[in-house]
């Protein structure tokens, strides 16, 4: 499968449209559904995580390999910042210089796409190696209030975490080293 630049955009335009502020329960879950459903049809297995459905969206956990032993674990998250109805003021778009605008386009909907197509790619090349996990956060411009244990402990589980946040304006990224597990020698 070659990347598709027009499906891409698309989809991202499909899920910008959704409302999905942190506290827009409905469209959290149906960005989380959207994305459960594109794993699954990869063979990939789905958990849910809702701890309290009636506060927060749900989040999903999915996986290639074995899940308690990965290589790597991308985090993403489903949830914006912004209220309901912003997706109907101020919809998907491309301005004159051919940037995506609209309701979580870069943080973190783009994200969560492009680690989507760059599984799909890989499954579909027989390129995909190793233990993967993708958790798709749908608490995390609330600071994970149910969520934050089960990154943690999949964090540990990993050799190497990352996120699909996008980077700052000027192009610099964040970047937290891991603290070792290993005990330094008296």
């Amino acid at each position: 499968m070659k990347f598709n630049l027009s499906r891409y955009e698309e989809e991202l335009r499909h899920l910008v449209n959704i409302d999905s502020g942190s506290r827009c329960i409905d469209g959290v879950n149906t960005v989380a559904d959207w994305f459960a459903k594109r794993y699954a049809a990869l063979g990939w297995p789905i958990e849910t995580i809702a701890a309290q459905p009636d506060k927060y969206g749900k989040s999903i956990y999915t996986w290639f390999g074995n899940p308690d032993d990965l290589d790597l674990l991308i985090l993403c998250h489903t949830d914006t910042v912004f209220p309901d109805n912003t997706a109907k003021e101020r919809p998907f778009a491309i301005d004159e210089e051919g940037r995506f605008t609209g309701p979580g386009v870069a943080d973190m909907k783009a994200g969560c796409l492009m680690t989507l197509h760059t599984m799909e790619q890989l499954v579909d090349s027989v390129k995909l190696s190793g233990n993967i996990g993708i958790f798709l956060n749908g608490e995390h411009e609330l600071s994970c209030p149910t969520t934050r244990a089960v990154i943690e402990e999949k964090s540990r589980n990993a050799k190497v975490v990352v996120s699909t946040e996008p980077g700052r304006a000027n192009g610099d990224y964040v970047r937290q080293p891991r603290k070792s597990r290993v005990k330094p020698r008296a």
